[in-house]
């Protein structure tokens, strides 16, 4: 299964962004992809932008693609 989870600013909306997401999945997706995702809010908030940047700066620097 897939989890994405809008981040940041998108995530600071809260809620309210979901069934928006939801509706576009479904639409644009295979049906056996779609229901395989799942829609939540991010857990960071405002810092996700800040250590995704970090996450990528270090797999940077060990060579990690």
């Amino acid at each position: 299964m897939y989890v994405r989870r809008p981040v940041g600013e998108v995530s600071a909306a809260g809620t309210a962004l979901t069934p928006g997401i939801r509706e576009a999945i479904d639409r644009n997706s295979q049906r056996v992809i779609a229901d395989a995702v799942t829609i939540t809010t991010s857990a960071l908030k405002e810092r996700a932008e800040v250590l995704g940047a970090i996450a990528l700066a270090i797999q940077a620097s060990a060579g990690v693609s």
